[in-house]
């Protein structure tokens, strides 16, 4: 799923597609080459549901404000704009992971 960060952030961003739902968020993943089964076995696993219910808790915490955002070692985080651009992130997480 890694290689599908960048075009989750520009299909939900930039052309304004939406995967709210799990039949709209698997059938766009099968038109990205994910087996829609396989993401809907994920979709519904225990693991997602626990990151989902912890989203809101982690969100204030942080003091969220711009998705996506990093948060490494409770201490760093990086988002686009702090980055330049989403595209910036991954030299900055590395860069934040090396300091950790």
């Amino acid at each position: 799923m890694d290689r599908l960060q960048q075009a989750v952030y520009r299909a939900v961003r930039e052309q304004h597609t939406d995967l709210t739902t799990e039949d709209r968020a698997a059938t766009w993943a099968g038109r990205q080459g994910v087996d829609e089964a396989d993401f809907r076995a994920a979709y519904r696993s225990a693991e997602v549901a626990d990151a989902v219910a912890q989203a809101p808790d982690l969100l204030v915490r942080y003091r969220i404000t711009e998705l996506p955002t990093v948060v490494v070692d409770d201490a760093s985080r990086t988002s686009p704009s702090a980055a330049g651009d989403v595209t910036a992130m991954p030299e900055v997480l590395d860069d934040l992971i090396e300091r950790a």
